[in-house]
């Protein structure tokens, strides 16, 4: 069973390795920053820093997500890297995730 969201989880985490499209090699995140983009429930933009986690040149980052941050059925996510040279990067793709209502 594939892991899904949950609407008031203060636990969840979506978690990116952030790679080339172009080659699929990991992005080098030693001095950039690195977040995390979606719309809310009313269609707002909601941007949020991600942690990066472990050795930056790994390319891994993270988020933790608030309370009343996830809602269902799904949502759209856009990674946002910026590096240490103020260059701009997005995924060119959603990361689309199922979210389950809360009991």
């Amino acid at each position: 069973m594939p892991f899904k969201l949950a609407q008031g989880d203060t636990g969840s985490k979506l978690r990116a390795t952030c790679k080339n499209d172009n080659d699929g090699t990991v992005i080098d995140l030693t001095g950039a920053t690195v977040h995390l983009l979606w719309r809310d429930a009313a269609a707002a933009l909601v941007t949020k820093q991600m942690t990066i986690v472990g050795a930056p040149a790994a390319g891994v980052a993270e988020y933790q997500f608030a309370a009343a941050e996830l809602f269902p059925p799904r949502m759209a996510f856009r990674v946002r890297i910026t590096d240490a040279g103020g260059k701009i990067l997005h995924n060119l793709e959603h990361l689309v995730e199922d979210v389950i209502k809360a009991p």
